[in-house]
């Protein structure tokens, strides 16, 4: 099973539920815009747009577009931007792109190919509006 069913799909292609996080699964892979209620872990690969609470990159996870969050935990490879009021790269972590946070941590060893400007609370409340490109 790729997707443990702990949220639900609503009419809206949002998960939603409140009953711990939803995961995808190593061998999953999406193509499009996730919208997540709350907390997911990703283990497969998804290229597009994330929007969630939590977004967890794990060890095998894949992420190739842009994530846009409360909080991000990178362990495994992210392709693109991020925009989170606290971000957390680890010692496994691979990131190319740019990680617009508030407050970040990088563990030794993380790869990282990117830039990492800080930006003020107020910058995050407008994300729902995310342009394209946008420095």
């Amino acid at each position: 099973m790729a997707v443990l069913p702990r949220k639900n799909f609503t009419r809206s292609g949002r998960l939603s539920g409140d009953d711990g996080p939803s995961r995808l699964l190593p061998g999953l892979t999406i193509d499009g815009h996730l919208e997540v209620d709350g907390e997911i872990y990703i283990d497969g690969l998804v290229n597009g747009r994330i929007d969630g609470g939590i977004v967890i990159i794990g060890p095998q996870g894949t992420v190739v577009g842009d994530i846009v969050a409360r909080e991000v935990r990178i362990e495994g490879t992210l392709e693109g931007r991020t925009f989170a009021h606290h971000v957390s790269i680890t010692q496994t972590a691979r990131v190319t792109g740019r990680v617009f946070h508030h407050t970040i941590s990088v563990d030794k060893g993380a790869r990282i190919d990117a830039r990492m400007p800080w930006r003020p609370l107020n910058y995050f409340e407008t994300l729902d509006q995310l342009p394209e490109t946008r420095s």
